[in-house]
Protein backbone atom coordinates (compact mmCIF):
# COMPACT_ATOMS: atom_id res chain seq x y z
CA UNK A 1 0.00 0.00 0.00
CA UNK A 2 3.03 2.43 0.94
CA UNK A 3 6.43 2.67 -1.34
CA UNK A 4 9.37 3.80 -0.75
CA UNK A 5 11.03 6.33 -3.43
CA UNK A 6 13.26 3.04 -4.44
CA UNK A 7 9.33 1.29 -5.38
CA UNK A 8 10.00 -1.05 -2.74
CA UNK A 9 6.57 -1.32 -0.73
CA UNK A 10 6.83 -0.97 3.08
CA UNK A 11 5.64 -3.40 5.43
CA UNK A 12 2.04 -2.58 6.54
CA UNK A 13 3.20 -2.58 10.39
CA UNK A 14 5.16 0.84 9.55
CA UNK A 15 1.92 2.88 8.30
CA UNK A 16 0.30 1.79 11.46
CA UNK A 17 3.09 3.18 13.20
CA UNK A 18 2.56 6.44 12.12
CA UNK A 19 -0.68 6.50 12.59
CA UNK A 20 -0.31 5.86 16.32
CA UNK A 21 2.06 7.78 16.53
CA UNK A 22 -0.78 10.69 14.69
CA UNK A 23 -3.21 9.51 17.83
CA UNK A 24 -0.97 9.37 20.83
CA UNK A 25 0.59 13.36 20.07
CA UNK A 26 -2.93 14.61 18.35
CA UNK A 27 -5.60 13.09 21.53
CA UNK A 28 -8.07 16.15 20.10
CA UNK A 29 -8.52 13.47 16.90
CA UNK A 30 -11.75 11.64 17.98
CA UNK A 31 -12.21 9.24 15.02
CA UNK A 32 -9.17 6.68 14.17
CA UNK A 33 -8.89 5.62 10.75
CA UNK A 34 -7.28 2.51 9.20
CA UNK A 35 -4.51 2.49 7.28
CA UNK A 36 -7.12 1.74 4.08
CA UNK A 37 -8.48 5.22 4.98
CA UNK A 38 -5.43 7.04 5.40
CA UNK A 39 -4.83 6.11 1.96
CA UNK A 40 -8.76 7.71 0.78
CA UNK A 41 -7.64 10.65 2.71
CA UNK A 42 -4.43 11.64 0.81
CA UNK A 43 -6.23 10.68 -2.80
CA UNK A 44 -9.41 12.58 -1.95
CA UNK A 45 -6.80 15.93 -0.17
CA UNK A 46 -4.95 15.93 -3.66
CA UNK A 47 -7.68 15.29 -5.65
CA UNK A 48 -7.30 18.82 -7.39
CA UNK A 49 -3.46 18.18 -8.45
CA UNK A 50 -2.15 16.54 -11.71
CA UNK A 51 -3.78 13.18 -11.91
CA UNK A 52 -0.93 11.92 -13.69
CA UNK A 53 1.31 12.71 -10.53
CA UNK A 54 -1.46 11.47 -7.95
CA UNK A 55 -1.27 8.13 -8.83
CA UNK A 56 2.20 7.84 -9.79
CA UNK A 57 3.00 8.65 -6.01
CA UNK A 58 -0.20 6.44 -4.85
CA UNK A 59 1.66 3.41 -6.91
CA UNK A 60 -0.89 2.55 -9.08
CA UNK A 61 -0.33 1.55 -12.55
CA UNK A 62 -3.89 3.63 -13.82
CA UNK A 63 -5.89 6.82 -13.29
CA UNK A 64 -8.76 4.74 -12.87
CA UNK A 65 -7.34 2.57 -9.52
CA UNK A 66 -6.72 6.65 -8.29
CA UNK A 67 -10.35 7.30 -9.21
CA UNK A 68 -11.55 4.24 -6.71
CA UNK A 69 -9.81 6.51 -4.01
CA UNK A 70 -11.64 9.46 -4.51
CA UNK A 71 -15.01 10.87 -3.66
CA UNK A 72 -17.51 13.60 -4.56
CA UNK A 73 -17.21 16.42 -1.78
CA UNK A 74 -19.88 18.94 -0.83
CA UNK A 75 -16.79 21.71 -1.11
CA UNK A 76 -15.92 20.18 -5.04
CA UNK A 77 -19.53 20.53 -5.76
CA UNK A 78 -20.01 24.25 -4.48
CA UNK A 79 -16.73 25.08 -6.34
CA UNK A 80 -17.97 23.24 -9.91
CA UNK A 81 -21.14 25.39 -9.46
CA UNK A 82 -20.03 28.83 -8.64
CA UNK A 83 -17.66 27.99 -12.10
CA UNK A 84 -20.47 27.27 -13.90
CA UNK A 85 -22.63 30.08 -12.59
CA UNK A 86 -20.06 32.80 -12.90
CA UNK A 87 -20.31 31.73 -16.66
CA UNK A 88 -23.84 33.00 -16.64
CA UNK A 89 -24.97 30.48 -19.36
Amino acid sequence: MFHKESGKYLNLSRPQAWLKSIYKYLTTIKKHITVHNFRHTYAILNKGEDMIDVPAVMGHATFSMTQHYTHSTQDGQNRVRDFMNELGL
